[in-house]
């Protein structure tokens, strides 16, 4: 049971979230809608990693792309949405670190081995990027309600997931470098545990949009 909860989490989790946001998706706000694209690409991409894993076929090569694909998507998202920053700070990001997983593929590690470096270098900038969101709102008044956010609890899901990422990679390059058996194994339920937990403060983002329009409707039926 327990194999099956981690080792399909980058699947089911994701699924999940992608139904309670077509649930909510009338009340939820239109940037918030690009989620559509992020979740779609995590069930489908998760789903030929796992097929390929279960007929013993190296997917590692996707997971090189995907990283790529989320520094970007959640980059963007960052800085546009919720820091609301000058567009060049994306371009910089997005730009300096399509270049490192370039030559990362190119001189260290293959497409046919696990990217530690890209992985462990995305999760560190998508973590920074979350914990200045974070610096930015409690600066402002509306840190009252922050649990009522969508946006806390979008930033809380990268910022915990890539804390728990980066413990993840750093006890899988602990567990190569030293030879140890089952290396894998250990890492990767680390980085199942975040995983389960980014995708579930993302489902609590969009619920967020539910009970907000539940009050709406609640406060204009009392007048």
């Amino acid at each position: 049971m327990l194999d099956w909860i981690f080792g399909y989490s980058d699947t089911y989790m994701p699924l999940l979230a992608l139904i309670v946001l077509l649930m909510v998706r009338k009340n939820i706000e239109n940037h918030n809608r690009i989620f559509f694209v992020y979740l779609a690409v995590n069930v489908v991409l998760f789903g030929i990693t796992n097929i390929m894993a279960h007929n013993k076929i190296n997917n590692l090569f996707l997971y090189h792309f995907y990283y790529l694909f989320e520094l970007i998507f959640v980059s963007w998202y960052l800085t546009k949405y919720l820091i609301k920053s000058s567009r060049p700070l994306f371009l910089i990001v997005a730009g300096c670190y399509t270049l490192f997983w370039l030559i990362d593929i190119s001189l260290w590690e293959s497409l046919n081995v696990f990217s530690s470096l890209a992985a462990g270098l995305q999760k560190i900038i998508i973590l920074f990027l979350c914990m200045y969101y974070m610096l930015l709102l409690s600066r402002s008044e509306r840190i009252l309600n922050f649990q009522k956010l969508p946006e806390f609890w979008i930033a809380s899901a990268y910022l915990v997931s890539c804390a728990m990422g980066i413990l993840s990679v750093v006890a899988y390059k602990y567990y190569e470098q030293n030879n140890l058996q089952d290396s894998g194994i250990h890492a990767w339920i680390i980085e199942s545990i975040g995983i389960i937990i980014k995708f579930t403060f993302l489902i609590t983002a969009f619920l967020c949009y539910k009970r907000r329009h539940r009050s709406h409707y609640q406060s204009l039926s009392l007048l």
